[in-house]
């Protein structure tokens, strides 16, 4: 298990006992199922979040010749990318 599985893990550990906690869930399943349920939808997230991101880098390329002379930083652009494409896909953040 690499690090990032191991931070969904306990995130998905620590999200199960809240809700339990809160009353907002009564498990009607194995609460394992649920918990893995829990860290496949984030699993699912970062995934989506990864394509996203190397949409952005690609779209980035068509400018490279603006941001190595400094016409563009970088940062901006990628983030001004990645809302629009955050937007047009409907990812919630």
């Amino acid at each position: 298990m690499n690090d990032k599985e191991k931070q969904i893990d306990k995130l998905s550990y620590h999200l199960l006992t809240e809700l339990k906690k809160n009353d907002y869930f009564k498990a009607v399943e194995k609460e394992g199922i649920v918990r893995d349920l829990i860290k496949e939808a984030i699993m699912s997230n970062v995934r989506e979040e990864a394509q996203i991101d190397r949409e952005v880098k690609k779209i980035m390329e068509t400018y490279s010749s603006m941001i190595d002379k400094g016409d563009v930083d970088s940062r901006k652009m990628f983030s001004m990318i990645k809302s629009k494409l955050v937007k047009e896909k409907g990812f919630i953040t």
